[in-house]
């Protein structure tokens, strides 16, 4: 039985639809997206708008993809959508009742109209977002951390730092995930590094994957490696917050910026058994000649007899060993609040907030 649909009118226009159970009509493949104007693309009747429009060369505004953080939020100026998780963490009661939506989520269900402000296009020097098709397979590293080698359909070029949206089969909605290598050049093969979560619907499929079948969207994110900065890098993760920011130190010696310039990694993690991806980390270190350096930091209580490295909060570790913040381009990755701890305590510092590069994720 189809539920009925309750839908909110501004002037002459349905806007938005939250009617979840409708059946699709079949006959239709894509819905014209359009900006007022003659510039536009088309969606697919099952594709978010703003994977459709990224991958149709627009600078729609996003950062996790996924809807936790509510940087897509926009409203429809025509047309009709549907919303998949009205309750998406992206979108407030107040953005709701404004007829917002979150462009990671909507659905078109008939041609749309676009706010004209966003018909601007991406710049020239990024890469392509494109959909892929992979197999993937895990390798332990920790007790609730994997690495994840995705072998692709076709090659794919992106910038170090970047990430791809999973489509998981049997999970709603669309995952993000940080590439851990670079591809300076194309690839076929890409690899992550995911902690499973109890209770996660899409972690645990991915962390015992064999052969698993994939979908992939990529790549997206903006918080890729500046290879035209001259200045030394710090990055510093929380967790498999070390995914981009390995990326982008694998990026930084690949395109040859190590000659001149050095890379300080600080990792957080709580005790020295979370500690993964070593052996990858020697041989950048290795490979570097020295110019990568790498620092984990236990942050747990215990007193781990064995454990001869650095201790505490890795922001504020970061503060203690680092004497010249002002100087540095920084890269972060992990969870919101060491995001938000790193921040505070670089802003502090007099660091230059062009100078910090972070996607959100929750």
């Amino acid at each position: 039985m189809t539920e009925p649909s309750a839908s909110i009118r501004v002037g002459a226009f349905k806007c938005f639809s939250i009617n979840y159970h409708a059946p699709p009509d079949l006959t239709i493949m894509h819905h014209r997206i359009h900006f007022g104007s003659e510039h536009g693309f088309d969606a697919a009747v099952d594709e978010p708008l703003l994977i459709a429009g990224l991958k149709a060369g627009y600078a729609l505004p996003y950062e996790c993809g996924t809807g936790t953080c509510g940087t897509c939020h926009t409203s429809i100026r025509e047309g009709t959508v549907i919303d998949p998780w009205p309750n998406a963490p992206g979108l407030s009661f107040g953005k709701r009742a404004k007829n917002g939506v979150l462009l990671c989520q909507a659905v078109a269900t008939s041609d749309c109209r676009l706010p004209d402000a966003l018909s601007k296009k991406r710049e020239e020097f990024l890469p392509p977002v494109r959909s892929f098709e992979g197999k993937a397979n895990a390798t332990n590293e920790t007790d609730d951390v994997a690495r994840i080698s995705v072998a692709l359909d076709k090659p794919i070029t992106f910038l170090p730092g970047q990430y791809a949206l999973f489509k998981l089969p049997g999970v709603a909605g669309y995952r993000a995930y940080s590439m851990a290598n670079s591809a300076t050049t194309q690839t076929s093969l890409l690899h992550f590094y995911i902690r499973r979560v109890g209770g996660g619907s899409a972690s645990p499929i991915l962390t015992s994957a064999i052969d698993l079948p994939v979908q992939l969207v990529a790549p997206l994110g903006n918080a890729f490696l500046d290879s035209g900065s001259k200045r030394n890098l710090l990055c510093v993760a929380g967790g498999t917050g070390l995914a981009p920011l390995l990326s982008i130190a694998t990026g930084a010696l690949e395109l040859g910026m190590l000659r001149e310039q050095r890379v300080d990694l600080f990792i957080g993690v709580r005790t020295p058994s979370d500690i993964f991806a070593n052996a990858v980390l020697q041989r950048l270190v290795v490979a570097s000649a020295g110019a990568v350096q790498v620092n984990w930091c236990i942050s747990g209580d215990g007193q781990f007899a064995d454990w001869k490295g650095k201790r505490g909060m890795v922001h504020e570790v970061v503060a203690r060993v680092i004497e010249d913040l002002p100087e540095r381009q920084v890269y972060m990755g992990g969870p919101q609040p060491m995001i938000d701890a790193m921040l505070r305590m670089l802003l502090k510092s007099r660091v230059k907030r062009s100078q910090i590069r972070f996607d959100k994720f929750s």
